[in-house]
């Protein structure tokens, strides 16, 4: 529908990979490229759920606390990651962008703060009461990869699609990610500033010899 900055309509890519499958094949595969994430993650779905599924998300993200704690990661330099979702609350009526402290990430089984001290995570609930519903489902990691799924994060025993981008494609999805969240990030994202580029000598490799794909 266009719904995104005129600069980066009709951008081209590279599917390196599509999964069919049950919805935590999907998130195992979310779960992979968010640990290999550098700077930033950036989640998006309709629904988040307390769940198998959404819990493969969570230990990815104490994972990725654990690892830069452990590495002693300075704090300028820890990903970032971004989680929006869709849950109707009555304070949606005065602001559609609420912003979800720390002391209620567990209402919706999402890690402890104290579990996520190694990353700065930040959650949005976007609706716009009463039927104005959030329905976007994505991933971007280190603005370098996008993945579009027909599934939420949630369990359901239904048969899904997933569909892994890379490319000049990866900045429209980027794009609609900063219109979606509205709100200022704090902190903000790493690579505001900073877009892949895609000479023409740059090279899109698939199975082993993709670094996304190999840590799969």
């Amino acid at each position: 529908a266009n719904l995104l900055s005129p600069s980066v309509v009709g951008e081209a890519g590279v599917i390196r990979l599509s999964i069919v499958s049950v919805i935590p094949d999907i998130m195992r595969h979310y779960a992979a490229l968010m640990l290999h994430a550098k700077q930033e993650d950036f989640i998006a779905t309709n629904y988040w759920e307390d769940s198998h599924s959404a819990a493969l998300v969570s230990d990815a993200l104490r994972r990725l606390s654990k690892r830069a704690k452990e590495a002693g990661t300075p704090d300028n330099e820890r990903v970032v990651v971004k989680l929006i979702y869709d849950r109707g609350t009555p304070e949606q009526l005065i602001h559609n962008h609420a912003t979800v402290p720390p002391e209620k990430w567990g209402d919706v089984g999402l890690p402890k703060p104290e579990e996520l001290e190694g990353i700065h995570f930040e959650v949005v609930n976007y609706h716009r009461p009463p039927l104005g519903t959030f329905h976007a489902k994505y991933l971007v990691v280190d603005r370098k990869v996008a993945c579009l799924n027909s599934n939420n994060i949630q369990d359901r025993p239904n048969v899904e699609m997933m569909v892994h981008f890379e490319g000049p494609i990866v900045e429209a999805f980027y794009d609609v990610a900063l219109y979606s969240w509205a709100n200022a990030m704090k902190p903000p994202l790493p690579l505001l500033k900073n877009p892949t580029t895609y000479g023409p000598d740059y090279q899109y490799r698939f199975g082993e010899d993709s670094e996304y794909l190999k840590c799969v």
